[in-house]
């Protein structure tokens, strides 16, 4: 079952298929917490339906004497198996195979 957080992350990345956003522009637009993005995200990545790309920038020193310093920044996009994702239609599925377990087990 998927949270209504999670599904409001889903719904804008299906919106906006095909660019990457931040998580912080995710939680921005989809009007969660970055809290909700956060897991969102990492489960979304984990089932194969977000790919995550890592950039780092450096940032210049201001001050002289001063070192750059290097940000790493993570960009988030749904790809195609995401875009086809039907999380109801999971839930139907679950919901099937637990009332397949339960009469086996009668049986």
């Amino acid at each position: 079952m998927i949270t209504q957080g999670s599904q409001m992350v889903l719904n804008f990345l299906k919106r906006n298929y095909g660019t990457e956003f931040t998580k912080k522009e995710i939680a921005e637009g989809a009007k969660v917490s970055f809290n909700t993005v956060n897991g969102s995200i990492r489960g979304l990545v984990q089932k194969g339906y977000v790919d995550e790309r890592i950039e780092e920038v450096v940032i210049p020193a201001t001050e002289p004497g001063k070192k750059d310093t290097v940000e790493t920044i993570r960009y988030e996009t749904l790809n195609e198996a995401g875009l086809a994702y039907d999380p109801e239609q999971e839930d139907r599925e679950q919901k099937e195979r637990e009332r397949e377990k339960r009469k086996a087990k009668r049986k």
